[in-house]
């Protein structure tokens, strides 16, 4: 009988889950496994064709987790555990960023305690940790103290140094 020129009935339940099991803690070789992977790239791949993409989402959709299971998943994804996790090794924004979280911004500078534009500046000699005590909510005039307390910058300091 010529192959693929009958149309195949569709398997019952019982019979892929037979299915399933029989292949459950198979060894397959890794010329196997490459065949197995190859045979699902591009256009082969079920959830590459919009059908079965369509199929997938209407299957989860209406379906609500439980605030338990949320949980779970908010927390399987923080700090450490999620790939993108830099720790101490994270860059100036991604601090002032995880400060801006913990430390509200005030109305008034904490230094010269006047209401103007207010920056977040590290008050630690630039030694960037995980510590909200190291920050403060500074004016630009007195950020600006803060880190150049010679009150030279930018093109002041190359004239300084004879540059």
């Amino acid at each position: 009988m010529p192959k693929g020129i009958y149309i195949r009935k569709p398997l019952t339940e019982e019979t892929k889950r037979k299915i399933s099991e029989s292949n459950k803690g198979k060894i397959r070789s890794e010329e196997t496994k490459v065949r197995l992977s190859l045979s699902k790239l591009g256009e082969k791949n079920p959830m590459k064709r919009p059908e079965a993409r369509e199929k997938a989402r209407k299957r989860q959709l209406g379906k609500v987790h439980t605030e338990g299971t949320r949980k779970k998943m908010r927390l399987s994804h923080l700090g450490n555990k999620t790939k993108v996790w830099k720790g101490d090794k994270a860059g100036k924004s991604a601090f002032h960023k995880w400060i801006r979280t913990i430390k509200p911004k005030p109305n008034f500078c904490e230094k010269c305690h006047k209401k103007k534009k207010l920056d977040l500046a590290n008050i630690k000699n630039h030694k960037y940790t995980r510590n909200p005590d190291d920050y403060q909510w500074l004016c630009h005039k007195c950020h600006s103290k803060l880190d150049f307390p010679d009150g030279l910058i930018g093109k002041n300091i190359k004239k300084k140094n004879g540059i």
